[in-house]
């Protein structure tokens, strides 16, 4: 009876090797949950942070191509008043060189980036448009090469009317993958004109030399950033950045990490449970096999022998030292009443 109880107990017990491992195991997906969702986040933080601060520069580098030209607040200003009389090339240059070459002939100590507007004042109606139009093209293709050097989703300049109720783009930079035209999502034309948003018409009316708008999606980076003011317009410069790619890039390589981290943590966690058994479980297993050899035989030499091998230096090595204090005390105790009867029956 007594040994098919111990069986039973025996069955229900569990290994504390199993239940270390468990705890083990468990705290090893908690840290990998909250490490995954901390990284994350951090990776967000940081590529929106980093377009933040590089579309700041190249709106700068905009605002520096165009300005690089003495007679772009010229230019600008009869885009804005003849923007339906214009006939421009977008995207390549092999019209507007002719287009040189005859404005060239006409005049040709002049020099396209040097040229002030009031020398072009003295021109004719016929060179002033072909002026405006040559140089619409020099700053598009300027802005074209900034868009590919960034790797920018839009980069364009436009200007709102008075009320902000409407904006309407002057350039508009693209790319070999990007359709010119008037819809939205379009590397848009020039003159095409947009109806604000009422969040948009607050922004653009806020921004000033010293105040840029930034707006942050889960998506998009976007900045607008004032250029200059002309005929009572302001002008503004937008980047926009689409994120959602780099950040698609960021998560994938930050999972092939996570992996090699849960690795590396499952390894050392292996490591870990191999010293714990070696230096604290097998010990105890040995206290407790002991404990029973003892219960079972009475043989406390043999006993005591066992306990003395256990050498920790902690409250394990303590336990087995006490234990076989213990087994020696009993031992008195049972010799003393082994004594003690022996003479009663005399």
């Amino acid at each position: 009876m007594k040994k098919q109880s111990e069986t039973k107990k025996n069955k229900n017990k569990i290994s504390l090797i199993f239940e270390v491992a468990v705890f083990f195991l468990i705290s090893l997906t908690i840290t990998g949950i909250l490490s995954y969702s901390v990284f994350k986040n951090i990776a967000d933080i940081s590529v929106k942070r980093d377009k933040e601060i590089l579309s700041e520069g190249i709106a700068k580098d905009v605002k520096k191509s165009v300005s690089h030209y003495d007679s772009y607040e010229w230019v600008i200003e009869y885009w804005i008043n003849h923007i339906d009389e214009l006939d421009v090339e977008y995207d390549k240059s092999d019209v507007t060189h002719e287009k040189e070459k005859a404005f060239l002939k006409k005049h040709p100590d002049i020099t396209f980036d040097s040229i002030l507007g009031y020398e072009i004042e003295n021109m004719s109606e016929e060179d002033k448009k072909l002026f405006a139009e040559i140089m619409y093209n020099k700053m598009l293709m300027r802005l074209n090469d900034i868009k590919d050097a960034y790797n920018v989703k839009y980069v364009y300049f436009f200007y709102v009317d008075d009320d902000a109720n409407t904006m309407t783009n002057l350039v508009s930079a693209a790319d070999s993958t990007m359709q010119r035209g008037d819809e939205i999502g379009n590397a848009f034309k020039l003159g095409t004109t947009i109806e604000n948003e009422p969040d948009q018409k607050k922004a653009y009316k806020q921004i000033n030399k010293n105040v840029d708008h930034l707006v942050i999606t889960e998506e998009n980076v976007n900045r607008y950033h004032y250029f200059t003011t002309i005929s009572d317009k302001t002008i503004i410069i937008g980047v926009s950045f689409d994120i959602s790619i780099i950040k698609g890039a960021v998560e994938d390589r930050m999972v092939q990490y996570m992996v090699l981290f849960m690795l590396i943590q499952v390894n050392f966690s292996v490591l870990c449970l191999l010293l714990i058994y070696i230096f604290a479980l097998r010990p105890i297993r040995s206290v407790k096999e002991t404990m029973d050899e003892y219960t079972d035989t009475k043989e406390s030499e043999q006993v005591l022998q066992h306990l003395k091998r256990i050498k920790s230096r902690n409250e394990i090595g303590s336990l087995a030292n006490d234990l076989g204090d213990m087994i020696v005390e009993i031992d008195d105790h049972l010799e003393k009443i082994k004594t003690i009867t022996a003479e009663n029956e005399r």
